[in-house]
């Protein structure tokens, strides 16, 4: 297992696939011999979401929305679901997540008088794609504001985030933000992965310094840029000053508690509500936060108005 750099602890519970670990084990064989191509292969699955075939009570669900829009001069083909009327919220999932899985808001939010906008990113759900990275998020949640305007809020799950941070810097201002377990350290997520599926350390690091170079060939960022710089607590603080909330999980498979705490305290402008046995992805579903969020948007909207 690979230590990071600064030794922390891991997030508490196995998440990815048996299959990765046995890949892993294999990946770390074969990169005695070819280690640079065995790098390459790590990153093409790390730019790869887990997508499998959609259910049709997912499907139900889509079909349920008001409006579904796929401008026409969409970078990713990116479709736009809405449900409601009124300040509008987008929602932004994590990796291998979909918009569907904030299917629980939409009632609540809509009769709380908000249009809600739910979307798949590129290389999940609905989309065509099969492979994506964050700044395509933030390429989605760009266009969203220039389908329906600034939103009230954001609603973002885990990575999805570090999108909103990214969106934030090319030009979209919610007023309010709630972030469900958000994970804005990716660097640590990085290692975690690299932990899960047992990669040893040269191979990891080896595999951590191909994503920067796929980022400065795709020119995504400036030369003297990395992305793990870019995509870091202290960077996207940068950015986040709205109110907003903050719920994380004790039992969170996936982040450090402390990354979460300090985020918080440079966010300056959060509070954070920490929850019992829901682990990283039920915070999406959980009835007490749906609620705890409404009330929350609700108010914000009534003093906002005044």
């Amino acid at each position: 297992m690979m230590p990071s750099e600064n030794n922390h602890q891991m997030p508490k519970e196995r998440v990815v696939p048996k299959s990765y670990i046995a890949l892993g084990m294999v990946f770390n064989v074969l990169a005695v011999f070819i280690e640079r191509k065995v790098a390459d292969w790590l990153t093409q699955l790390w730019f790869t979401p887990l997508k499998g075939k959609i259910k049709q009570q997912t499907l139900d669900f889509w079909s349920s929305a008001q409006n579904t829009i796929i401008p026409p001069n969409s970078k990713h083909n990116t479709a736009f679901s809405s449900w409601g009327s009124g300040p509008s919220v987008f929602f932004m999932h994590g990796w291998r997540g979909s918009g569907s899985q904030f299917r629980n808001f939409v009632e609540p939010l809509v009769s709380s008088g908000f249009q809600v906008i739910l979307f798949d990113a590129p290389g999940h759900g609905r989309s065509p794609h099969q492979k994506t990275h964050l700044y395509e998020y933030a390429d989605c949640l760009i266009e969203c504001t220039q389908i329906y305007g600034q939103p009230f809020a954001v609603i973002a799950h885990s990575i999805g985030c570090q999108a909103v941070a990214e969106a934030m810097r090319q030009g979209m201002q919610p007023q309010r933000l709630v972030m469900l377990a958000p994970g804005m350290h990716v660097s640590h997520m990085f290692d975690h992965f690299c932990s899960q599926m047992q990669l040893n350390r040269r191979l990891s690091e080896s595999f951590k310094n191909n994503i920067d170079i796929v980022a400065h060939d795709l020119e995504l960022i400036r030369a003297e840029e990395s992305i793990w710089d870019i995509f870091s607590i202290e960077h996207a603080a940068e950015v986040i000053t709205q109110q907003g909330l903050v719920f994380f999980d004790h039992l969170d498979e996936e982040l450090l508690e402390t990354d979460i705490d300090r985020f918080v305290s440079l966010w300056g402008n959060a509070k954070i509500i920490k929850t019992e046995r829901l682990g990283h992805y039920k915070l999406t579903k959980d009835e007490t936060i749906i609620q705890q969020v409404c009330d929350y948007l609700k108010q914000s909207a009534s003093i906002s108005s005044q």
